[in-house]
């Protein structure tokens, strides 16, 4: 049964106008539906956002969430005090809110009239500018940063619309001369005005007072004569409904939130924001005339063919709203419920397709397309909230759409990478963009090219190392062999995605060319499984000589020419030519039926296709070898692969070879009957070895010299995948040539290749939204993680009991593989990169959270666990807990000699120190943790970073005027000079030293400048003067029973009476140290 608190959350995210319709009247939507209605309308957009974006853009995607952590509390505020003006919010747009006071309610009792409305928007304008105080100097990570807000009122009578319907999704929209009116009104405010339109004066003019602008056709608002009497408003009472009109409701409301929101209510609110990875197409549309009695009806049909077109590559639709300029759209790929390695590409053909709908119905549409890691979740208040997305590449989208013209698709340098030789593209060079500092790379697209000159391409001018797959060649040029000798072969290569099959065809298309054969091929793409035949397209307008120039005559004649050669039984010369229509359907050409194929069955259809493109295979065949490679039929359609297992056995006894591309979760059923011919042939790749990734890691990096760690980071994150080591490689030789880091430091931020990113992100939005959580949690956890702790950590109901079962899900996708059974039930990510991108689409505020609550939990369980409770603490940023357990992770490290993880706890001790005192670092906890970190890098040879710390231990201890702590950095400062080599240096520094030493009367202090002293003296062969230091040394240390100076002293004794050649003496010294 619908709660009321189900019914409030879905609410929050549909317009209010539409909630409260619902509400009034409880009833799904069944077909568009328009209404004229006069209103006033307020338009509010924050200036400085731009300024405040571009500072927060600095720091890449944790940048957009603090933008929207800022741009909610705007939000929160501003329509808290719309509701006391009985005002509706109908659309966010980006940082803007557009508001409606209609004179018309569903209760006919609470009806105003326009002076009303317009005092209600002219008044609660007023309130909104003197609320904007409380943003006019804000400080963010970035700096300090400031916001104002420009207004625009107008009024009369608004188009509204609930259109689309594809799929049960309605989209709620606003139009008319009102828009036009605020939005010109908005143009003419500087920042803190209230700018009125001439018609919405004419009506405020007698409760407002107001300056004319210079060209009368606006007014600035000043201030009104006398106030309304502020009435709350009354939220909406869902429980008034009964369980059935409860039901209905929900099921009205559904229809208009969006998918990313629909697939995931039963999380949180602040789990459905996300840092992801997007392809944005913003979309502006001309040629409407809203004030037209066509206009409700024509936007409708625009819509619903938007929406199949967006809908049929599985992109997401954003929003539709109408402002001065016309019609915008906002469209994304990638965001949830899905997600695809070739979104870029999908987004392309989308904005291809909607070309054409706009085209078919006379409209205007210019295109930009961009892509990039953007805050992707709800903005606005608790109780009125949008999806949307914030961040430089939704911005620079909007500002290619600007830039465009009819009918043009601009795309960004980033999304060009991405979509390959599919598409044609023609340079713009660099643009100069509104909003950015910088000329910004443009291509136009211009069509949508065949992939057959792609692949073969690709095979034959194919240049990466084939590396440990020796076995598998040989096997190929066998089946190659027997094929060429006229005995078909089927090849079925089936391998997870970077594992080389495309590398391996590579080699067979070359050596089968070389040969005397010809081969076809076909790519199939994930947006195309609706696409009859989309695996045998390409092959055949290859055969036939098909371009995309030719017009459709041309391709006919072409067809007609070709289907002529094949041979005919006696008594029907038009035998083939008859079934020319069929070769249409295969190629998507819409060809007039003839007389034979008006009246066949679906079946007879079917199977008269199939024999068609088996006459011209074979034909083919009877020409030269032939070689077909069908690639990732994991996205062909049912018709693919029935077609390709009646050719696999119509075929026997023709010299072809059949390749047959695909990855693990392709469903083969349609294949069932070939696989198992005695001349099939399976082959699984599997990752390469350790030592085969060390070889190839080794020629991609061309004879450079790099450190072992940098091949450890390699091999450890590509996990023997052929195109992660690939990535990895090249993006660890791009920075190692720009890096001005240490190789540690670089490894430990080097972000990852988004190729990779996207292959992962697609097998992680396959999961459940339960699932996808619970991995979420693990990667916070870390790469190994006990079900105990999680269960202890997630917020899922019964989750000990849960979990088990969707951790076999887990498994099952090759995301995390149980490590060890009961009882300790210990699993791990199968790739270290899994766990890292699945980590990174969180945001800062939920690690954090995540992060505090698995230390908690850590604390009870796992209470010696130092170095992991040290970790989460400090990445839930509870520096007081995070110091108390680094500091005993700092010391046991030290114990067992491990220096590198020591300098780090001690550097991390200094970040905690930093954010419990971030004003006053002059503190000695602060100096006594450098000077530990400084004797490392001493010891470990880090010299730059050895002499950093000393700087700062000098000024720190003149700050604290403390005379132990300069004796104590003299010390220091000695000993780097003394293992540089520097011993005239370091003898200075060491007399220092001991005079400070002597100022505190520090017989310890004393003691070791004593040491000190004698071991320079005698590094320098000055041993009997050494002798005499080292004497005092020892003396000091005996009157104050420090064994361990002692054993120093005598040491260094040792070893002078060593250089000596008095061995009795060194002997015995070295004894007594002992």
């Amino acid at each position: 049964m619908t709660s009321t608190q189900f019914l409030e959350k879905l609410a929050a995210y549909v317009p209010m106008p539409v909630a409260q319709a619902i509400h009034h009247q409880p009833q799904p939507l069944t077909g568009p539906k328009y209404r004229r209605f006069p209103a006033a309308v307020l338009f509010a957009d924050i200036s400085g956002f731009t300024r405040l974006s571009e500072l927060l853009s600095r720091a890449g995607p944790t940048g957009a969430e603090e933008l929207t952590q800022l741009i909610n509390q705007y939000f929160t505020r501003m329509i808290y005090i719309v509701q006391e003006y009985h005002g509706q919010v109908v659309k966010f747009s980006g940082d803007a809110i557009t508001v409606v006071f209609p004179l018309e309610t569903p209760d006919p009792t609470q009806a105003v009239s326009m002076q009303t409305a317009m005092r209600r928007a002219g008044e609660c304008a007023l309130e909104m500018q003197s609320k904007m105080i409380n943003f006019a100097e804000m400080t963010t990570s970035q700096g300090q940063a400031s916001l104002s807000m420009k207004v625009g009122l107008g009024v009369g009578d608004l188009l509204e619309c609930s259109i689309g319907g594809a799929l049960g999704r309605w989209e709620y929209v606003i139009a008319g001369n009102p828009l036009v009116q605020v939005g010109a009104a908005e143009h003419h405010a500087q920042p803190g005005q209230i700018v009125v339109s001439h018609r919405a004066w004419a009506v405020a003019h007698p409760f407002f007072s107001g300056v004319e602008m210079a060209d009368q056709e606006f007014v600035v608002l000043d201030r009104a004569f006398e106030t309304l009497s502020k009435v709350p408003t009354v939220p909406l009472d869902w429980n008034r409904l009964n369980p059935e009109q409860r039901r209905l409701a929900e099921t009205a409301l559904l229809c208009y939130i969006p998918g990313a929101i629909k697939a995931r209510l039963d999380e949180q609110a602040e789990w459905l924001a996300e840092l992801r990875r997007i392809t944005i197409l913003f979309i502006g549309i001309g040629g409407f005339d809203y004030d037209s009695q066509e206009a409700g009806p024509r936007l409708q049909n625009f819509l619903q063919a938007a929406q199949e077109v967006t809908y049929r590559f599985e992109g997401s639709l954003g929003k539709v709203a109408m402002d001065d300029k016309g019609t915008v759209m906002l469209i994304l790929f990638g965001a949830p419920p899905f997600f695809h390695e070739d979104d870029a590409a999908r987004a392309v053909a989308c904005a291809l397709g909607l070309q054409v709908v706009a085209q078919e119905r006379h409209l205007r549409m210019s295109i930009g397309i961009t892509e990039g890691a953007i805050f992707a979740g709800p903005v606005g208040a608790p109780n009125h909230r949008e999806y949307t997305v914030i961040g430089s590449p939704v911005n620079l989208a909007a500002r290619l759409m600007e830039y465009g013209r009819g009918g043009s698709i601009i795309i960004s340098e980033r999304v060009k990478e991405k979509i390959g030789s599919r598409f044609m593209i023609d340079n713009l060079g660099n643009l100069s963009v509104r909003g950015s500092m910088r000329p910004t790379p443009a291509f136009l697209v211009t069509g949508e090219r065949g992939v057959q000159d792609e692949i073969f391409n690709r095979y034959l001018l194919h240049d990466d190392p084939l590396v440990g797959r020796k076995a598998e060649l040989e096997q190929t040029r066998r089946l190659a062999a027997r094929a060429r000798k006229g005995n078909l072969q089927l090849l079925f290569l089936e391998a997870d995605l970077g594992l080389g099959k495309s590398r391996l065809a590579a080699e067979l298309v070359r050596e089968w060319m070389s040969e005397g054969g010809v081969g076809y091929g076909s790519k199939c793409v994930s947006f195309g499984q609706q696409v009859s035949y989309q695996g045998w397209r390409e092959i055949l307008v290859a055969i036939f000589g098909l371009t995309p120039a030719f017009s459709t005559e041309q391709k006919i004649a072409h067809l007609v020419t070709g289907l002529t050669e094949l041979p005919t039984p006696p008594d029907q010369p038009r035998y083939w030519l008859d079934r020319l229509p069929l070769l249409g359907d295969v190629l998507g050409l819409d060809l007039p039926d003839t007389s034979f194929t008006r009246h066949i069955s679906a079946e007879l259809r079917r199977d008269n296709t199939f024999a068609v493109v088996e006459a011209i295979l074979r034909h083919q065949a009877g020409r030269h070898p032939l070689l077909i490679l069908l690639e990732d039929i994991q996205w062909a359609d049912d018709l693919t692969l029935t077609l390709a297992a009646h050719l696999a056995q119509a075929l026997v006894g023709s010299p072809i070879l059949m390749g047959l591309l695909y990855r693990p979760e392709a469903n083969l059923a349609d294949l069932t009957s070939a696989i198992t011919l005695p001349y099939a042939h399976a082959m699984r790749l599997l990752p390469l070895s350790e030592q085969e990734s060390l070889d190839l890691v080794r020629i991609l990096l061309r004879g450079r010299s790099v450190p072992p760690e940098v091949e450890e980071v390699i091999l450890s994150k590509g996990q023997g995948n052929l195109f992660f080591l690939q990535e990895i490689t090249n993006r660890i030789l791009d920075a190692l040539d720009n890096q001005k880091k240490q190789t540690t430091d670089l490894l430990e931020t080097l972000d990852l290749p988004d190729t990779i990113q996207e292959v992962i992100l697609a097998r992680f939005d396959r999961l459940s939204e339960e699932e996808k959580l619970t991995l979420k949690i693990a990667s916070v956890i870390g790469t190994h993680f006990q079900r105990l702790l999680l269960s202890e950590v997630h917020p899922m109901i019964d989750a000990q009991y849960r979990l088990p079962e969707q951790l076999d899900r887990l498994e099952n996708e090759n995301l995390v593989r149980l490590e060890q059974p009961a009882p300790k039930w210990e699993y791990v990510f199968r790739s270290v990169i899994a766990q890292e991108v699945v980590y990174e689409g969180l945001l800062l505020a939920q690690r954090r959270q995540l992060h505090q609550i698995v230390a908690e939990a850590l604390e009870h369980i796992a209470p010696d666990a130092v170095e992991q409770l040290a970790f989460h603490f400090k990445r839930g940023h509870d520096w007081a807990k995070a110091l108390h357990y680094l500091r005993i992770a700092s010391q046991r490290a030290r114990r067992e000699n491990a220096n590198n993880a020591a300098i780090g706890y001690y550097s991390e001790i200094l970040t905690c120190l930093e954010n419990l005192s971030p004003t006053n670092l002059v503190t000695t906890d602060y100096w006594d943790t450098l000077l530990e970190r400084a004797k490392l890098y001493n010891l470990i040879g880090w010299r730059d970073e050895e002499l950093e710390d000393l700087g700062t231990l000098g000024v720190i201890a003149e700050a604290l005027n403390d005379d132990t702590r300069r004796a104590l950095a003299a010390r220091q400062w000695a000993q780097l000079y003394e293992t540089s080599g520097d011993y005239q240096s370091a003898l200075e520094i060491t007399e220092r030293f001991v005079n400070l030493a002597r100022q505190l009367d520090d017989k310890t202090l004393l003691g070791q400048g004593y040491n000190c002293w004698g071991r320079l003296l005698y590094l320098r062969g000055q041993y009997d003067t050494a002798l005499d230091y080292l004497q005092q040394a020892l003396d000091l240390a005996e009157q104050s029973g420090d064994v361990s100076a002692m054993a120093a002293s005598l040491n260094n004794r040792g070893l002078v009476a060593y250089y000596q050649a008095n061995y009795d003496a060194a002997r015995e010294a070295f004894q007594k140290s002992i």
